[in-house]
């Protein structure tokens, strides 16, 4: 029996939008891409962008959905102090998957509200 997946800091409540393909969204990937292996250089075996903002046209929510595979996702002290530090934070982990966000900035008169600008899995290399 497959354990439950461990959400981290509760469910986020937050309207879904979906806007209208943006050329901007394959750059915010490669900044993203380039923070996680700058992060976690060889450690980062593959990062992709996937979902639908990676599909050009294509409407979507405004979220860069990144594929990062690491060597050992079970090994989170290899790699996950390196992507806390760069700002990513950890919200779900469930065996062979983490999923974790971008913390994003906050917002104004909101404290402690931020924006969600990406969201990374990951998984063992090799593993889909």
């Amino acid at each position: 029996m497959t354990p439950d997946p461990e959400l981290i800091g509760g469910r986020e409540r937050r309207a879904i939008t979906i806007a209208d393909y943006s050329p901007d969204w394959p750059a915010r990937f490669a900044r993203e891409q380039h923070t996680i292996r700058a992060a976690l250089a060889a450690r980062a075996v593959r990062v992709e962008h996937i979902g639908s903002t990676s599909v050009p046209g294509l409407a979507a929510k405004p979220i860069v959905d990144i594929q990062l595979g690491v060597p050992d996702v079970e090994d989170e002290p290899s790699y996950l102090p390196r992507l806390m530090t760069a700002g990513y934070l950890l919200r779900v982990r469930e065996p062979e998957h983490r999923m974790l966000r971008f913390a994003g900035r906050s917002l104004a008169g909101q404290p402690g509200r931020t924006t969600r600008r990406s969201a990374s899995g990951v998984r063992s290399a090799g593993v889909r």
